[in-house]
């Protein structure tokens, strides 16, 4: 569990959301420079946050853990032969 009482997926699940909430916070191209530097300025800190979080050996967002089942199954199943 993380300080906040949650489990270490859902607070990598957490940071995941925040980054890409950021990301897509201003879409409207009539947003002022100051704001467009604001919403940069937070992505960049909810980067930052994950990849803290991640480069520490904390699971992955459940999106990543997700593909990587999904690229472990693909793995594992056998080869189809060539015709």
């Amino acid at each position: 569990m993380t300080a906040e009482g949650r489990s270490p997926d859902d607070h990598a699940d957490e940071l995941f959301d925040r980054l890409s909430e950021a990301l897509r916070e201003y879409h409207d191209t009539r947003a002022t420079k100051a704001a467009l530097r604001a919403a940069l300025a937070r992505a960049d800190e909810a980067f930052d946050r994950l990849h803290l979080w991640l480069t520490a050996g904390n699971p992955l967002p459940e999106p990543w853990r997700k593909g990587q089942r999904a690229l472990t199954e693909r793995r594992a199943r056998p080869a189809e032969p060539e015709v």
